[in-house]
């Protein structure tokens, strides 16, 4: 499935390596985007870094602040970097860019992936589709 867990089930090194891969990206983008308009790099991050940090995000959601905000680190440094938004709070720069937070969009999933274990719409004892709302 391609999510990594340690001996104590904890997901940490899983974290480690998507929250590293997804700075990257970023990072990447960041430097190939010189745009004015802060939603062209936005909508690149969104194809390129997000679904790495949400892929089946139902099975490894952390339970620990320290990785909660090693995750929205990764959103949270890139919005800061858009041209126009650095002065403004977290919160505002993704109401200014019409976008929810990292966490948000985890709940989302959790909550979907939940309709559809009991409401029968997939397979119960498998994350056989694990999407993004």
């Amino acid at each position: 499935m391609g999510v990594t867990v340690d001996s104590n089930m904890r997901f940490d090194i899983h974290i480690n390596k998507i929250v590293t891969k997804a700075h990257q990206r970023a990072a990447l983008i960041s430097r190939c985007f010189k745009s004015k308009k802060p939603d062209v790099p936005f909508k690149a991050f969104t194809v390129y870094v997000r679904p790495s940090l949400e892929y089946c995000s139902a099975v490894w959601n952390p339970g620990y602040l320290c990785d909660k905000n090693k995750i929205k680190s990764v959103q949270r440094r890139f919005t800061r970097r858009l041209k126009g938004l650095h002065s403004l709070s977290y919160v505002n720069r993704l109401k200014g860019l019409n976008a929810d937070s990292i966490e948000l969009r985890r709940l989302k999933t959790d909550l979907v992936t939940m309709y559809k274990i009991l409401f029968s719409t997939s397979s119960a004892g498998t994350f056989q589709s694990c999407s993004v709302v």
